[in-house]
């Protein structure tokens, strides 16, 4: 057992010390190196040319490298271009992800009736009276133009040149990006009288 240890022991030892010959000058190399490409990506996204800017984000969102997506996704939705974050807002829907979405219901007058209507899409209400409901999004629809619920063909949201709709309790609702990364807006909840303040978020 002692021969068999020392042996690996044996083996081991070139890598390990190839492992704790890592200079702090050799850390400090590849920090930079990664630093410098992540501009180069970000120099690329902030190109002055609008459609070389939107252009390159696009690139990098269909290049299938998850550091690249994650880079062109967060400038994209960030923008203060609306075409550049409907077609970041796009890549992002196209993933097919799990959205969370909250709805403040302080303003819906009757606490129960607020709660029915969130328990419609299976979703709770805190103690705050703040509606949770999470929802995954599936397929695109071509014929209804839209971005269906997982498991219904029913439209969810929609992307147009007036900007990004969400459709719940058979109403369509515009929603803008916010700079939390945030879809935000106001959605008619059935019967309730006032619209109540809605989000989403987008990004981690």
């Amino acid at each position: 057992m002692i021969r068999f240890f020392l042996a690996a022991l044996a083996i081991a030892a070139p890598f390990m010390a190839q492992a704790q010959s890592l200079s702090a000058q050799d850390i400090l190399a590849q920090v930079d190196k990664k630093v410098a490409s992540g501009n180069e990506y970000q120099a690329l996204l902030a190109d002055p040319d609008p459609a070389r800017a939107l252009a390159a984000m696009q690139i990098m969102l269909a290049s299938g490298d998850a550091d690249l997506v994650r880079i062109a996704l967060n400038a994209g939705l960030y923008s203060p271009n609306p075409t550049v974050q409907r077609t970041a807002f796009e890549a992002f829907i196209q993933t097919a992800p799990v959205i969370n979405i909250y709805v403040d219901g302080k303003s819906a007058g009757d606490a129960d009736r607020f709660r029915g209507w969130i328990e419609y899409y299976s979703g709770t209400v805190n103690d705050k009276s703040v509606g949770f409901i999470s929802q995954k999004v599936s397929d695109y629809d071509k014929y209804g133009s839209c971005y269906t619920y997982s498991g219904s063909n029913a439209c969810l949201f929609r992307i147009s040149d007036d900007g990004i709709s969400i459709r719940m309790w058979d109403s369509w609702n515009i929603l803008r990006l916010n700079d939390q990364g945030e879809l935000a807006g106001l959605v008619k909840v059935s019967d309730i009288a006032a619209p109540l303040p809605i989000r989403i978020p987008v990004t981690n």
